[in-house]
């Protein structure tokens, strides 16, 4: 659900940024800023994973008493 609305997010930009790009006519500019905010997605997803990585392994820690697996 995080993930889909950071998406959400980041393609609101993206348009926003073609829009900008396309008016200042900048084709540099738009395809720097595109990059740019694909790079910032990957990064958000990326993160997401490692940390819902990490809570499957602090969970496995746990004894069963604690309500551990």
């Amino acid at each position: 659900m995080l993930t889909k609305l950071l998406h959400d997010i980041v393609l609101a930009v993206v348009t926003s940024v073609v829009c900008f790009a396309m008016r200042q006519r900048n084709v540099a500019y738009l395809v720097v800023l595109l990059a740019a905010f694909l790079a910032f997605e990957t990064l958000i997803i990326v993160t997401i994973s490692i940390a819902d990585s990490i809570k499957v392994f602090v969970e496995s820690l746990k004894p069963s008493w604690l309500g551990g697996k």
